[in-house]
């Protein structure tokens, strides 16, 4: 090798180690920065661009003068990252269905003053009151307003379920926002890094940010990713390409009253997402199954708990006699069966029927058949209670083990590419004591010039 070639080794030595201190600076300075991918420089070995005025070329020339830095990249393990962002979608449909069962636990606690549970009791226990003075019009205008107080319990109830409803119409829309809003931040940077890769300069920093939006996507939606040869992501949700390129096909949320149920579906297509209770469908998946499945079965089964209490009280209240010695008159309004109409029709404490038959006021042979129907009744009250904490209790644990899943795979994924300080301090002594040789080389080319000159 020619002196001249010895200088050349140490310059791009040098001009190289100076690159991978600053890597390694970078990559300590990121070790904090979410989304950070350990940067990694990648060299080549430089071929002899001059044999220099001592050396002919070809004679005894081992045809390189050196290293020189050929990029930068991310350090990365694309399958496992595609894994932990697939792991997304299951760990943000658990979260949603706590989110939702808690409040529905909430709603439905039997504990809670003036449940349906407790005004249950209160109004079972005042037609056995009724029975025991049966001539007693106070305690029957007490049962009355206990009969009052029970409807407005279903009311109130009714309209707690239809707070939630609206509540959860709200969470699904700003799921389906932000859904779009990380779609058009992916393509937006899909053209910016397909850019910079073409001009041979990759944007690092944007592939870190195009992936956090990924992982934040994932959440929301199952995503399956394909990178393409410009670098560029494709991005499909449940089989549809979402984003293609720049190109990006939004999500829109229907509901009543243009459309029969609440739906999501791609914009400009009848394409709909599938809603899930568990499965990995996302938050906004799950979202949609609480408006379609776990609010409405929870609306059903109070609206059948008042339909029998009008059914049952009745049946047996028309077959009764009041004071006047009339009887056919229902208890509740018949015409109201459900949670939001349940209404008492008696509004006068005589027309209150507790005898079997007219003109024996001391006979509460009906009076005493309704106060028996309690129990049945307040196992039922219990069981809407009792659904909702089961549910809460199963999406709890699936929420456990989700999450579990979700950060060993992202601990799997940051294992690659996060930084390790002490494996960037290493190396930084590496490179230090690299660069003092390196000098060194350049230091023997110049005596080795001075000697030449001096001959």
């Amino acid at each position: 090798m020619s002196i001249n070639g010895l200088f050349q080794t140490g310059r791009n030595s040098i001009r190289t180690l100076e690159s991978a201190m600053q890597a390694a600076g970078h990559n300590v300075a990121n070790a904090d920065t979410a989304g950070f991918h350990r940067r990694r420089l990648d060299v080549r070995s430089l071929g002899v661009a001059n044999a220099g005025i001592m050396m002919r070329p070809g004679q005894g020339s081992f045809g390189g003068v050196g290293v020189g830095v050929a990029g930068f990249s991310r350090t990365r393990d694309a399958m496992l990252e595609g894994a932990a962002w697939q792991a997304q979608a299951g760990l943000g449909s658990a979260e949603e269905n706590v989110r939702l069962g808690s409040a529905l636990e909430a709603v439905l606690n039997p504990e809670t003053a003036g449940s349906i549970n407790g005004t249950l009791r209160s109004f079972w226990a005042s037609w056995g009151d009724a029975v025991n003075t049966p001539t007693d019009t106070g305690v029957r205008r007490v049962l009355l307003n206990q009969a009052s107080t029970l409807a407005s319990s279903f009311r109130r109830l009714d309209g707690d379920l239809t707070r939630l409803q609206e509540e959860q119409v709200g969470s699904l829309d700003g799921h389906v926002g932000n859904a779009n809003a990380l779609l058009g931040t992916i393509a937006g940077l899909n053209d910016r890094i397909a850019a910079a890769r073409t001009a041979g300069t990759p944007d690092l920093d944007a592939e870190d940010t195009r992936d956090e939006a990924v992982r934040a996507l994932g959440g929301l939606v199952p995503v399956r990713v394909t990178e393409e040869a410009d670098g560029s992501y494709s991005v499909a949700v449940q089989g549809m390409k979402a984003v293609q390129g720049r190109e990006v096909l939004e999500l829109e949320r229907v509901g009543p009253p243009d459309n029969p149920t609440y739906a999501v579906r791609f914009k400009g297509t009848s394409v709909a997402l599938l809603p899930g209770d568990g499965a990995d469908t996302g938050r906004i998946g799950a979202a949609l199954s609480g408006l379609t499945v776990a609010l409405p079965q929870a609306r059903q089964a109070l609206d059948a708990l008042a339909a029998r209490l009008v059914s049952d009280v009745n049946g047996l209240h028309t077959a009764g006699f009041g004071l006047d010695g009339t009887s056919g008159r229902p208890f509740f309004d018949p015409t109201g069966t459900t949670a939001s109409s349940l209404s008492v029709a008696i509004t006068d404490p005589a027309h209150v029927a507790l005898s079997g038959a007219t003109g024996a006021p001391g006979d509460t042979s009906v009076g005493r058949a309704l106060a028996e129907l309690g129990a049945g009744f307040d196992e039922e009250a219990l069981g809407l209670s009792a659904a909702a904490g089961r549910a809460l209790s199963r999406a709890r644990t699936e929420a456990d083990a989700r999450g579990g899943l979700a950060d060993h795979l992202d601990a799997l994924a940051g294992g690659v590419s996060g930084v390790s300080i002490d494996e960037e301090m290493t190396s930084l002594i590496r490179y230090q004591q690299a660069y003092a040789a390196s000098a060194r080389v350049i230091e023997t080319a110049r005596d080795l010039f001075d000697t030449l000159l001096a001959l």
